[in-house]
């Protein structure tokens, strides 16, 4: 009979009954769909062959014919699966497959066939891609500040955190965008905006669920938009608009007295004016 080393209730691509192993493949990497035969040891003339479940199709990945001890690879798998030949004795016929795509998930099939009896066992290969470290770009605007993260690569669709400095859960941003590159992986892109009096410390958090695994950049945003100043600087500012002011002052005191010295001046020549004339008058009169 043939086993899988886990199954799955409830999801069979084969005849009912048969379990099903579920399996997680990282993009680009190498994976192994199980599938072992027991009782142990297997009979040396034996075959087993693969078949993946394309929707209703069924496309041959290849197979091992133990009379003539060769093995078969059709398709887009030839090149990229393989077999463990030094442990069929031992009853492990599982199947190898190199650089995992994103075309490559569903369910495969193991058929096996030795002395005139057949079983089969079902695998599902998920798919999962860990992406970039994401990019925080700032924008800075009137009132608030705006913020974009951004990150491709991904696979399935990531979920995107904002968090505070203490590391808690931002409130108030907007769904992520998810967009699908030309290989079939993800780049998402999420905003939020912080308004006036909000913590400015601020972190990014990509995380794929199904493998459990997170990215994440932090940003403090003082250090772009608000640099620090140093005490003595603004003791000096200070300093300065108070004798702004003092100087301002003294010369609006300079002025008002300046303005009223001028005035007793002219009133002084005014009145030695009049009596210049007075006295040419009378000096007139006394001469007719």
């Amino acid at each position: 009979m043939v086993f899988p080393t886990k199954t799955i209730k409830g999801r069979s691509v084969a005849s009912p009954g048969i379990p099903v192993v579920g399996i997680v493949g990282i993009v680009g990497d190498r994976v192994v769909l199980p599938c072992r035969v027991t009782p142990e040891p297997i009979p040396e003339v034996f075959s087993v062959r693969w078949v993946f479940h394309d929707g209703s199709r069924r496309i041959p990945v290849g197979g091992f014919d133990g009379k003539s001890r060769e093995e078969e690879w059709d398709g887009r798998f030839r090149g990229r699966a393989e077999f463990f030949p030094r442990e069929f004795r031992a009853g492990n016929v599982s199947l190898g497959l190199r650089n995992v795509g994103i075309s490559d998930r569903g369910f495969y099939t193991c058929h096996v066939s030795a002395q005139d009896v057949s079983r089969e066992a079902s695998v599902e290969l998920e798919v999962a891609a860990v992406g970039d470290v994401p990019t925080i770009v700032v924008n800075s605007r009137k009132r608030d500040l705006g913020l974009s993260c951004r990150a491709s690569g991904w696979f399935p669709n990531p979920e995107i955190l904002w968090l505070d400095g203490q590391g808690k859960l931002r409130e108030g941003f907007s769904s992520p965008r998810t967009t699908p590159e030309p290989s079939g992986l993800f780049r998402v892109d999420a905003s939020v905006t912080l308004p006036p009096g909000s913590d400015l410390e601020v972190s990014c958090r990509i995380l794929n669920p199904r493998l459990n695994v997170s990215r994440e950049s932090r940003i403090r945003i003082s250090d772009v938009f608000l640099p620090s100043v140093s005490s003595w600087l603004i003791g000096f500012l200070v300093l300065l608009g108070l004798n702004l002011l003092l100087i301002s002052a003294v010369f609006c005191l300079l002025r008002r007295s300046n303005k009223k010295n001028a005035s007793a001046v002219k009133v002084k020549l005014e009145r030695e004016e009049g009596k210049k004339s007075l006295r040419k008058r009378e000096m007139s009169s006394v001469k007719y």
